[in-house]
């Protein structure tokens, strides 16, 4: 991979043996936030001219167009692993489209006669202190259960009492 920087780009020309244009593409769509990314097709070679979107000296140049280097490896892994696994992704998304995927059953988890006696005598526990703390007193001690009427009555007219 040829690379060639001057004062405001960065240049690479990158063989059609070395990777694909999909490939190129990626990488720089992974680059769009630091740089403008013009790209060409010459004879033997894709050819990248990266343009930093902030102002920048050669040596910033040099280091985006490296950065450019490794996305081109990154992004040609993920492509061989993309091509390599498509006959897997088809087959999931065949089976997840049919939807006669198999169940698998899972195996019912209940609780030992032990364990039951155990929670049906906490239960009973728990129900006999309510039953302690509410005896003798009223279930709405503050009457916010009641409606407007049954809290301040009506008179025979039907008008509401009024507090005085």
């Amino acid at each position: 991979m040829k690379r060639v920087c001057d004062r405001s780009t960065a240049r690479l020309e990158i063989p059609f043996s070395g990777c694909s244009l999909e490939v190129v593409k990626y990488a720089a769509l992974s680059l769009t936030g630091a740089a403008f990314v013009r790209i060409s097709r010459g004879r033997t070679a894709v050819v990248v001219e990266l343009e930093a979107k902030k102002p920048a000296n050669k040596k910033d140049l040099e280091k985006l167009a490296a950065d450019f280097q490794d996305r081109i490896g990154m992004e040609a892994v993920r492509s061989d692993i993309a091509a390599r696994d498509k006959g897997l992704r088809e087959h999931i998304i065949r089976l997840a489209l049919r939807g006669d995927t198999p169940v698998v059953e899972e195996p019912e988890i209940g609780l030992s006669e032990e364990q039951q006696k155990e929670l049906d005598r906490l239960i009973a526990e728990v129900d006999a202190e309510i039953a302690k703390e509410s005896s003798g007193k009223s279930p709405d001690p503050l009457g916010v259960g009641k409606t407007w009427e049954e809290a301040h009555g009506r008179d025979e007219a039907g008008k509401a009492n009024r507090r005085k």
